[in-house]
């Protein structure tokens, strides 16, 4: 009989408000999948979230945009990027870091979220809720999912 072992990878998720010096790695880390991502820092939104292993290693990263709100004008926080290392895939680091994300906008007083993506399972399984009908860039496996953060705090 053979046992499958899965670890559990051990994370520290972190702003980088905390950590600064961390941020060009992450700007870099994020290049070299994407083209270009600009990881925002500022009062008005949610600096970059890093996890970080035991040894301190970046094993996954988000970072927030902001861009306007389906089918509206306005403007709103979005998240820009998840990224976990592809060994580090598949042991909840990209949930994790999403729930920190809804706690980094609650402390803002940001009342919804936004992004686009091709996995709209891992934040449906947090509560969000996908807007039907919103594709980026008119690309069919991407849904827009949203998350209103305002009734309650995030767990």
């Amino acid at each position: 009989m053979s046992m499958i072992i899965d670890y559990v990878v051990m994370v520290s998720i972190i702003s980088t408000q905390s950590i600064p010096q961390r941020l060009a790695e992450v700007d870099s880390w994020f290049g070299r999948v994407w083209d270009e991502v600009d990881p925002l820092q500022g009062d008005c939104f949610p600096d970059p979230l890093v996890a970080l292993d035991r040894e301190g290693r970046l094993v996954g990263a988000l970072a927030f945009t902001v861009a306007p709100i389906p089918k509206a004008s306005d403007l709103a926080i979005w998240i820009n990027v998840v990224l976990v290392s592809p060994n580090c895939r598949g042991r909840g680091i990209a949930t994790r870091l999403v729930q920190a994300a809804e706690q980094a906008a609650w402390q803002l007083r940001i009342p919804k979220l936004y992004v686009f993506s091709d996995v709209p399972q891992l934040y449906e399984k947090s509560g969000w809720y996908r807007i039907r009908g919103e594709k980026y860039n008119k690309e069919p496996d991407t849904d827009a999912v949203e998350i209103v953060l305002t009734k309650s705090r995030p767990e």
